[in-house]
């Protein structure tokens, strides 16, 4: 507790566990995949997070499965204090959460409804680039012609 009397561990409130047909059901969903980053998981790599309130049964709708550094950066690790006022007599002291950022793949909080297809597009034409025109030959009497004037006669 600060000196203030408020709970800084305010993650460690007592939470009822999961069940194991909530596990299933939420594994499923996720089909084998974090609902954030979208890694690939077994169900044993896999951890399940209940975001409701601490004292409420979770349910599907409530549990995520999430790799063990989403749940670590996502789940638990979003927790801070924040003092106001370091300097004066009285600090104040709130709990804060952090706002989920991207996660360094991509994310998703929820898992999509349909699965992600790319659309095919027809392909554009593009028009064939013109060559250039053929440069004109010139012969070696030409040519040395053209320099006659500056080389001198011996």
């Amino acid at each position: 507790m600060s000196h203030d009397g408020i709970p800084l561990n305010s993650g460690t409130e007592s939470k009822k566990p999961v069940s194991a047909r909530v596990k299933a059901e939420v594994y499923d969903r996720a089909k084998g995949r974090c609902e954030s980053c979208r890694e690939k998981l077994t169900r044993s790599q896999g951890e399940f997070h209940h975001w409701g309130k601490p004292r409420v049964t979770p349910s599907a709708g409530t549990v995520q499965f999430l790799c063990p550094s989403c749940h670590k950066t996502y789940g638990h690790a979003i927790k801070v204090v924040v003092h106001r006022g370091l300097l004066r007599k009285w600090k104040e002291t709130t709990i804060v959460r952090l706002p989920v950022r991207k996660h360094p793949k991509r994310i998703r909080a929820v898992p999509a409804k349909k699965p992600m297809v790319k659309k095919k597009t027809a392909a554009k034409k593009t028009p064939a680039k013109k060559k250039p025109a053929p440069r004109k030959k010139t012969s070696k009497k030409s040519s040395r012609r053209s320099r006659a004037w500056f080389v001198p006669k011996t």
